[in-house]
């Protein structure tokens, strides 16, 4: 199949990755997570193929996710080095919940419970 990418737009909200949209001509749009920001892989290295194994297993079991159209969890295969991950687009919208400041420890004073 070809398809032609006619629009490409990033999403808003990523913390770790760099996530666009990518929309073609005749095709379903895709989602295009990099791994660009040096700093997050020196701290979780593993962090591409964690999320491409648990992709793989939500997919296997039947789970509602994102399936893997193509992926580079080293960034050897794509040769400039930024893992990448190319993935279905999910229906629906994403909600932060809990919110991050509560999920960093900074939701407050918990030291008088």
């Amino acid at each position: 199949m070809h398809a032609a990418v006619v629009k490409v737009r990033r999403s808003k909200g990523a913390s770790s990755t760099a996530v666009h949209g990518v929309y073609f001509d005749n095709h379903p749009r895709l989602v295009l997570r990099r791994y660009v920001w040096p700093d997050f892989l020196e701290d979780e290295p593993i962090a591409p193929r964690r999320e491409l194994d648990a992709l793989e297993f939500a997919s296997c079991n039947g789970l509602a996710a994102p399936r893997v159209v193509a992926a580079d969890p080293t960034g050897t295969e794509i040769g400039d080095g930024v893992p990448a991950l190319l993935m279905t687009f999910p229906p629906g919208a994403s909600r932060r919940c809990p919110g991050s400041a509560r999920l960093g420890g900074g939701g407050g004073d918990d030291s008088r419970h």
